[in-house]
């Protein structure tokens, strides 16, 4: 599986492009974390690997901090989004 972002919550789908695609971030519109939880949900268990490109991602010169922050919201968010049907279930 293949993950990337768009942050340009103006754009419509149709207008994205592979250039639009950032790594997976706060302000990501295309639901990354949403897919990735549900494909959890249902067991999947392999690799998402990133395929942001945009030439902002390409070219930086802080890739390593943009890539840990990256993985860091993905694990806190993927958290939550796992835990809230626990959350749910406990609930009623």
């Amino acid at each position: 599986m293949h993950i990337s972002g768009v942050e340009d919550s103006a754009r419509k789908v149709d207008e994205m492009r592979d250039g639009h695609r950032v790594l997976v971030g706060r302000d990501d519109c295309l639901g990354n974390v949403r897919q990735l939880a549900a494909l959890r949900a249902r067991g999947y268990r392999g690799y998402a690997s990133y395929e942001p490109f945009a030439d902002e991602i390409a070219q930086a010169s802080d890739i390593e901090q943009r890539l840990a922050a990256s993985m860091s919201h993905i694990r806190e968010a993927l958290d939550v989004a796992m835990d809230e049907p626990r959350q749910l279930a406990t609930a009623a």
